[in-house]
């Protein structure tokens, strides 16, 4: 028979290997959020003649709301630890944007960019995940209690 040590864990590995799944999917539901909205950007950059601060800015609102929408779905996804969850998403999401386009322009970006962006997404994944996590939480507390199935 295992030990409770053994069980308790096999219970964190689980739980951490959760947090971990809940955050790659937020973050590959981020990747493509903004992969469909840097196609959209390129084609109405092409159309019309929007300044590059412009381009800059409308960049940015895109990380944001990738993250925001990212961290979203993984905190909605994990039955604990959404701060964390959210903030490993956000964290995760950077990271492999930052990986993605690298690739596919050719050269490592600005390390100095990335950081700031990694700071960015952490953030903003803690914030969502804690703020959708508190509603989720009472959502569900007050279906069971609606439901009559709080014990």
């Amino acid at each position: 028979m295992p030990s409770k040590k053994r069980r308790k864990g096999a219970k964190k590995k689980n739980a951490a290997g959760k947090l971990i799944l809940n955050a790659f999917k937020g973050a590959v539901i981020g990747l493509i959020i903004t992969i469909a909205a840097v196609l959209a950007l390129a084609l109405i950059v092409k159309s019309t003649a929007m300044e590059e601060a412009a381009v800059c800015a409308v960049n940015q609102i895109i990380k944001v709301t990738a993250v925001f929408v990212s961290a979203f779905a993984a905190s909605k996804a994990a039955e604990e630890k959404q701060l964390l969850t959210g903030a490993a998403t956000g964290l995760m999401y950077v990271l492999s944007g930052f990986l993605i386009f690298s690739v596919i322009e050719g050269e490592a970006g600005n390390l100095v960019l990335l950081l700031e962006d990694a700071l960015m997404g952490i953030a903003i994944g803690a914030i969502v995940g804690v703020i959708f996590g508190k509603l989720l939480k009472k959502e569900k507390s007050s279906k069971k209690t609606r439901t009559g199935q709080n014990t």
